[in-house]
């Protein structure tokens, strides 16, 4: 239905962005079509979305670009998506409607592939750069999105027609997907471009702007004569564009859209708002033009093409001369309406299409009897009755046709024509005769796709059939093409070239209907073709064959021997373009019997096998992909090909830069045409893409330079390569072509490189030509020579070194890049400090990265309390004492020069300064490495030991001043190969540039110095190359020559895209250059300077034979290994369990608090549509309350009217009554665990996790050494309270704020040892509960019993910190309550000697995935996503876990590996812990307790403290 497909024209909201290249470049965009809820007109409806958009996303493009388009069918329904507009040149299987294409079924995905001619609505075709445009560019260009709306549902309008009934009057317009409140922004004085589309059901509409004037530019891809208008008729499934100026008084004015030729007049409004608006809008609604007919018909006529412009693609559909060409045939289309046993038909000259089983155009390909039959329909109106048929009409290829449609209806009507643009002749009023055509436009008619019919009229169009295909000639009025208004026309040559008509695409969807009894069919329904009732009379029609004979017959290279393959019949569901909306097919098997000797074929039947292929599809994961053979490659090719396109601009002495804009914060901006540089800053899906990306860093990493040349060299191999796979050559055979080609390539450049390392002179000026030809394509090019002196002078002080660490770059805005230098010796980016010596000689240097800023105490967690300001003055002192004792410490080492990473506060800073000695602070890493590395010193941290640190030495030091700034120098270091180059520019962008041009020739001049061989440049290496390949081609027998030939073509690409990025002429340039290269000794090569073919060694252009033989080899091994490729697998992504169930939530903030003394809260979206949607957030509820043992939640936050209660959860409930609290009768609840739970809780606290055969802890996992059971650790018990209280710490009588909540201790008393496994009864109780002004304390205690004995196991207590909930005592004295004795958990107090034992056990980084699987289902302390908007950077490790931990710790080393022996648990949560960091246990024993406290190591912070209580000791201790 449009009102369901419609929103997939529609699109103002997101703009797709693509990657393009060159020629024809690619554009990707992945679209998922889904339901959702929209509210139009303020009623609900089921929409249908793209990308959860309505109106749906704009795409962006330019004639001829390539589209490439993956709709994913996210419905329940089987999909179709047709390209209203755009022209589908030779390629009409992708036209997505019925006749041609199958639709998508639904949880699957079809790639469509377009080549962008036309437009409509949100697609945007853009005219190519180099054709002008005949008016000025405007301000800015909106789309505008207009058409009647019904607020039923499109199944309910389906319904509708399938019931033989007519649609009712529409209930209202939209504008941009609202029935009110669109809105246009513009400045005052400037001119804004409007797209405006018709994109409604069957209403012509009016379009206008109070106090504006429109001036139409352009309809349906065709710049018109610019005429001024009032308003605007735009008919159904018509496009034009219109200028507006912001020329009226700052206000805002109405925009007006009014239904035409209808009573009642439907209107909407939107704001055309000027931005310095001095008030609403005002005055009555505009009025539009009088229902009569003749305003619009004088309207339509006086639009016509503007002569004097270009069209957005060159010459669509043949000469402009129209007029001048004779016609060979003349159609005449009908339309009409009645009935069909009992039920509303539309017909087209007295046919009414019904949808065949397959799409026409694939019977067509594969020869499918019975599915049409050509000439079923007439040429003329017939004037008999409506009768049901499958019409297609042909035509031939070329033919230049008149198509005349005939409106004897009080109806306008609207035709729309797939894969053509029609130049209108004439229209008018009455009947059409042939002296009608006197009136013809045969000049300056409309080149458009949409025609409009007045009522009782006439329209002519002229077509000149220039495009092969199956195209679909269809009412624009949704219900009457619905309902048979429509035919097909065909456009047939004999001839099967690819100039005329593409293949089928490999990824064609194939669907075909199987029935035995096809009578039965007859009264099927289903999308997209309706019901089709019985007429009569009715006339002849196709044979109908009362058995199975539709076996589609394979092509000839998938046949397999003479067997036959029989599989049952897939079973589609309900709503299939196959079924009826109330059955489906049961599976059943064909027999051979039943068919025909000529309906069978060798291979599998066309339906059968995508049957198999979905099969075999199920058996990868859900959501995971696969593509194999052809679309695979095709996948593979494409993507490499899109990434060389991209770089090939940038080739070259004159190839282009691209601006890189990052989309993090500050949108940083990069210019540049480094191809490693811009490639790395791509975010790329496609596989065979990233190796070209990888190649390009590869290539950057070894030699420096080539990092485009190696990628476009591979995508033209690869561009090859697919030449040779279409035409049926092997991968392998080509691979083994391409080797052999390259190994001749590298043996060419072999012959004729040149070495002179023997010769200094000439080594020197080799470097200086490679140097300059390196930066010839740089931003330095105008200072090449200047540039490429520094970097020689700099690599040859390197004596044959790589190491390009010892050339520092510094780069200061300021002055030009002439004024660049290099400088002997080493320049720190610093200044030096006040009172402190600014020249020092014969420097000894220590270099530091150690603190110098401990003016104050820093102990973690520690308060200082004083009685006087001279206390204060005392830690100050002794804090500076300390600080004076590491400074005499680093002054013993007999310095001048104290160099630190990290700052140097004041009073150390005087110190140094009294001491003489220069103290330069905050020198960044890559500084102090680099100054260590030059001066022969080492980074020190410690200064104990004097005599162990390793000084740096230079000659002076002193301060230098560049541009404005001051810098500090070290001169005469004792590596004396250092150097610093300082590049001057006018600002960070160019300094940037000039930075990475210098490091690509500093990086091929190390590279050269080593493997001094040289080469010329110029496109040379290539022609060399390439002569002898085409050489090695003539004298290879077999397919292999074709892959060498193509290898040979690939070579010649290079110095074609250097010619045609200098603006040259690249196919002479390259015919000159073959000429040259068959005399002997050869030097020619590309000039770019001059535009002609020159002496590459006159011209002093060479290049480094390292990187030529890189960029080849690399090339070539891209290329085979994605030419390899037979079948990408994508990986199914690791789901996320759907927390939120099927509710969109709007602003409600949940509290969730943690184990630690820390608050979290996470904000989630909510929605008001309804109860189902709290239902839905009931289901969320539990997953809350699992947030550990140490999080609790409201249990019945979110009613029937959630939002009251979830924004003021505090505010808006009464106050805590304690009475209310202690009569609370808690339920019991029941609980069973298994050995396997007891084990998994082990090993998620640690055990064995250090030693997979810890004899002391085997026990606790397996049964070993004949142990009847394992043994379970006492901490398992904490375990049972998260299992007990299914609704968290929600109780009548208690009210606080769930963000301020806190766990803070947890208690566990064990009566006897746990059994393996057991079935527990949890029986809870309030234990305490205190009023403690600011904060209210509360107790909660679980008491555990075995079910089947009534043996009580163990005890839990655990206490909460209620932040902001006390204050509710009725009496002076606070309320306090405790059920248990007030000795019984003591305060706990550290010793402070040394411990009694220590333990360390390092947790591993899995460790809370480890511990999430003994049952407590945390997703803070598994999710990365939770833990993220939570505040930390990585899952932490639950409070519990750390409990578990540290016992474990305390049964090892006290017990001796005795679990039985701990009597009672306490702990208090102080900190998180995050997985992998290290946890240290310290013991103090003292009488029958263990103190504990465990903190962890990397960070020395105690994150957990407490006591166990043992029943009695061992022996040893």
């Amino acid at each position: 239905m449009r009102q369901g497909v419609g929103a997939l024209f529609l699109g103002v909201c997101v703009a797709v962005l693509a990657i393009a290249g060159a020629d024809d470049p690619y554009r990707f965009f992945t679209w998922n079509v889904t339901y959702g809820d929209i509210y139009p007109l303020g009623v609900r409806q089921q929409g249908i979305l793209i990308n959860g958009q309505f109106p749906g996303p704009d795409i962006f493009s330019v004639t001829n670009d390539n589209l490439i388009i993956n709709v994913i069918n996210s419905l329940t329904e089987p999909f179709l998506l047709s390209w209203n507009g755009i022209q589908q040149r030779r390629n009409s299987y992708e036209d997505g409607v019925y006749g041609t294409t199958c639709p998508i079924p639904p949880g699957q995905n079809f790639t469509y592939i377009l080549q962008a001619a036309g437009g409509f609505g949100g697609i945007r075709i853009l005219s190519r750069p180099l054709i002008p445009v005949p008016f000025p560019p405007p301000a800015g260009d909106y789309t505008v999105l207009i058409g009647d709306w019904y607020k039923a549902n499109h199944t309910a309008l389906k319904a509708t027609l399938d019931n033989g009934n007519m649609l009712p009057f529409p209930d209202g317009i939209l504008i941009n997907g609202r029935g009110s409140g669109a809105s246009f922004t513009v400045e005052k004085g400037k001119t804004y471009r409007l797209r405006i589309s018709n994109v409604g059901l069957m209403n012509s509409l009016n379009f206008r702007i109070q106090g504006h004037k429109l001036v139409l530019v352009e309809v349906e891809g065709t710049h018109t004569v610019q005429n001024t208008y009032s308003s605007v008729d735009v008919h159904v499934g018509q496009s034009l564009s219109v200028l507006v100026t912001a020329d009226q008084p700052a206000q805002d004015y109405y925009v007006v859209v009014s239904s035409r030729f209808t009573s009642p007049v439907l209107t909407t409004t939107g704001v055309f708002h000027y931005s310095n608006s001095a008030g609403p809008v005002s005055g009555p609604i505009p009025g539009g033009p009088t229902t009569e007919v003749d305003w619009s018909l004088n309207q339509a006529r006086s639009i016509r093409t503007n002569l004097t412009a270009s069209g957005p693609r060159p010459n669509p559909q043949g000469s402009y001369h129209y007029g001048m060409v004779n016609t060979t045939r003349t159609i005449r289309i009908a339309n009409s309406a009645g009935l069909v046993s009992g039920k509303q038909r539309y017909a087209v000259n007295s046919v009414s299409f019904i949808p065949a089983d397959t799409p026409l155009k694939l019977a067509d390909y594969f020869k499918i009897d019975g599915v049409y039959r050509v000439g079923s329909i007439s040429d003329n109106p017939t004037g008999g009755g409506i009768y049901l048929d499958t019409s297609v009409m042909r035509a031939d290829y070329r033919a230049y046709i008149e198509i005349v449609f005939e409106n004897s209806e009080d109806i306008l009507q609207s035709w729309h024509l797939d894969g053509y643009s029609f130049f209108v002749v004439g229209m008018d009023g009455g009947q059409w005769t042939p002296a009608s055509r006197n009136q013809y436009n045969l000049r300056d008619g409309v080149a458009r796709c949409n025609i409009q019919v007045y009522p009782k009229s006439w329209s002519a169009i002229y077509i000149p059939l220039d495009n092969v295909g199956m195209w679909n000639l269809r009412s624009e009025f949704w219900a009457r093409q619905y309902l048979g208004q429509q035919f097909y026309l065909q456009v047939y040559t004999t001839s099967t070239s690819l100039r005329d008509e593409y293949p089928i695409p490999k990824n064609a969807i194939l669907c075909e209907h199987w029935t035995v009894d096809r009578t039965r069919h007859e009264q099927r329904s289903g999308f997209p073709g309706p019901a089709r009732p019985q007429a009569e009379p009715l006339k002849p029609r196709r044979s109908e064959p009362d058995h199975v004979s539709a076996f589609a017959t394979l092509p000839p290279w998938r046949r397999r021997g003479g067997s036959f393959f029989l599989l049952p019949q897939l079973s589609f569901p309900a709503g299939t373009p196959y079924l009826s909306p109330s059955k489906t097919l049961r599976p059943s098997t064909i027999s051979v019997a039943s068919l025909r000797p000529a309906s069978l074929v060798s291979g599998f039947p066309l339906r059968l096998r995508a049957w198999f292929r979905m099969a075999v599809e199920r058996i990868l994961k859900d959501e995971a992909s696969e593509e194999k053979g052809e679309r695979a490659r095709m996948a593979s090719f494409v993507g490499a090909m899109a990434i060389a396109d991209l770089v090939k601009t940038t080739l070259g002495p004159k190839g282009m830069d691209k601006i890189l804009q990052s989309t993090g914060r500050g949108h940083q901006v990069t210019v540049t045409n480094d191809g490693a540089t811009i490639l790395k800053s791509l975010h790329i899906d496609n596989p065979a893409a990233k190796v070209l990306v990888d190649i390009s860093k590869v290539q950057d990493d070894e030699v420096g330079d080539g990092t485009t040349s190696v990628v476009v060299l591979a995508g033209e191999l690869l561009r090859e390569a697919e030449k040779l796979v279409a035409a049926k050559i092997h991968p392998m055979t080509i691979i083994s072509g391409f080797r052999m080609a390259a190994e001749c390539a590298r043996n060419a450049l072999l012959q004729k490189v040149m070495d002179n390392k023997e010769d200094a002179e000439k080594f020197t000026s080799d470097l200086m030509k490679i140097a300059m030809t390196t930066l010839s394509s740089k931003i330095l090019s105008q200072d090449k020579e200047h540039f490429a002196k520094l970097a020689v002078d700099a690599v040859m002080r390197l004596k044959g070194s790589t190491n390009l660490e010892a050339i520092q770059i510094i780069k200061k805005p300021g002055g030009s890049l002439k004024d660049s230098f290099l400088d002997e010796g080493f320049i720190l980016d610093k200044k030096i400090g006040i009172g402190q010596p600014k020249r020092i000689e014969n420097a000894k240097i220590l270099v530091a990265n150690t603190a110098m800023d401990t003016d104050k105490v820093k102990i973690y967690g520690a308060r200082v309390r004083v009685n006087s300001m001279s206390k204060v003055a005392e830690i100050e002192g002794a804090e500076k004492e300390k600080m004076r004792e590491k400074v005499q410490k680093i002054i013993a080492h007999g310095i001048n020069c104290f160099v630190n990473r990290q700052l140097i506060y004041n009073f150390p800073e005087e110190l140094f300064a009294d001491a003489g000695i220069l103290a330069i602070e905050h020198a960044d890493f890559d500084g102090i490495e680099r100054l260590a590395l030059v001066t022969g010193g080492e980074i020190a941290s410690t200064f104990d030991n004097p005599e162990s640190v390793k000084l740096g030495h230079c000659e002076l030091i002193e301060e230098i001043m560049i541009g404005e700034d001051k810098l500090i120098h070290f001169s005469g270091v004792e590596m004396g190969q250092a150097c610093t180059i300082v590049l001057r520019g006018a600002s960070h962008h160019v300094l940037d540039e000039a930075e990475r041009s210098l490091h690509d020739a500093l990086c091929v001049l190390s590279q050269t110095v080593n493997d001094s061989r040289v080469i010329l440049g110029g496109g040379w290496p290539e022609m060399v190359m390439a002569k002898e390949v085409d050489e090695l081609a003539r004298k290879t027998p077999g397919k292999k020559s074709h892959a060498i030939e193509a290898f040979s073509r690939a070579l010649l690409a290079i110095p074609t895209i250097i010619a045609d990025n200098a603006g040259l002429d690249s196919a002479e340039l390259i015919s000159q250059l073959r000429a040259e290269h068959h005399k002997e000794g050869c030097t020619a090569g590309i000039d770019v300077i001059s535009g002609s073919v020159g002496d590459m060694g006159e011209l002093g252009i060479s290049e480094s034979f390292k990187v030529k033989q890189a960029i080849l080899l690399s090339a070539t091994e891209a290329a085979e290994m994605i030419l390899r490729v037979d079948e990408i697998i994508t990986c199914a992504p690791r789901k996320r369990e759907d927390r939120m169930g099927s509710c969109p939530i709007r602003w409600c903030e949940v509290a969730v608090h943690g184990c630690a003394f820390c608050s979290i809260s996470f904000l989630f979206w909510m929605e008001e549509i309804g109860v189902r949607c709290f239902n839905g957030l009931q289901a969320l509820l539990p997953w809350l309350r699992s947030l550990a043992g140490s999080f609790w939640y409201p249990g019945n936050c979110f009613t029937r009217n959630p939002p009251a209660a979830c924004f003021d959860m505090a505010g808006a409930i009464s106050e805590t009554d304690p009475q209310v609290l202690l009569a609370h009768k808690f339920p019991e609840t029941s609980f069973a665990y298994t050995e396997r739970d007891a084990a998994l809780y082990a090993l998620g606290i640690g055990a064995c996790g250090r030693d997979p055969l810890d004899a002391d802890e085997l026990k606790y996992v397996y049964n070993e050494n004949g142990q009847q059971c394992i043994k379970v650790l006492p901490t398992f018990a904490a375990l049972f309270c998260l299992q007990s209280l299914p609704d968290g710490l929600r109780f009548p009588g208690l009210q606080y704020d769930q963000r301020l909540l806190l766990h803070g201790q947890q208690y566990i008393e064990l009566y006897k040892p746990f059994p393996s496994s057991a079935h527990l009864q949890h029986k809870v109780s309030l234990a305490g509960l205190h009023d403690k002004g600011k904060a209210a304390v509360l107790e909660v205690e679980t008491k555990t019993f075995e079910q089947a004995s009534g043996e009580l196991l163990c005890m839990n207590r655990m206490t909460a910190y209620l932040r902001g909930a006390g204050g509710f005592s009725k009496s002076s004295q606070p309320f306090s309550y405790s059920n248990y004795p007030p000795d019984q958990v003591r305060a706990v107090k550290i010793p402070k000697d040394k411990p009694f034992s220590v333990f360390e056990d390092c947790t591993q980084s899995s460790q809370a995935l480890l511990y999430r699987l003994s049952g407590d289902y945390n997703p803070l302390h598994s999710d990365p996503m939770i833990a993220k908007v939570a505040g930390f950077s990585q899952p932490i490790l639950h409070g519990l876990c750390t409990l578990g931990f540290a016992v474990r710790a305390i049964i090892k080393c006290i017990c001796k590996g005795d679990p039985d022996m701990v009597k009672s648990i306490s702990g208090r949560f102080l900190l998180h812990v995050y997985p992998g960091e290290t946890l240290v246990t310290e013991m103090w024993v003292e009488g029958s307790r263990v103190i504990y406290q465990t903190r962890v190591k990397e960070r020395n912070r105690i994150v957990l403290s407490g006591y166990v209580e043992l029943h009695r000791w061992t022996s040893s201790l």
